[in-house]
């Protein structure tokens, strides 16, 4: 890939991790596998099914107000 020549898919990844970095995520990369983790207060906690689909929501859009912060 030539610097600056990213296809969307690259760019909407760049997206979603610095979204997630912003909103105070830790993400690292095993091999092909990208883990995001959270502290919440040192307390375990157990999220419903539809968290995932509203964290992919929440990082996906590149207008997040996040992103401006």
């Amino acid at each position: 890939m030539v610097s600056g020549d990213f296809d969307q898919k690259e760019y909407q990844k760049m997206v979603f991790i610095m979204n997630a970095l912003n909103d105070g995520w830790s993400v690292r990369k095993n091999q092909d596998t990208y883990i995001f983790k959270k502290k919440h207060e040192n307390k375990v906690e157990i999220f419903q099914e539809d968290y995932l689909a509203t964290f992919i929501v929440n990082n996906m859009c590149l207008n997040n107000p996040v992103v401006k912060k």
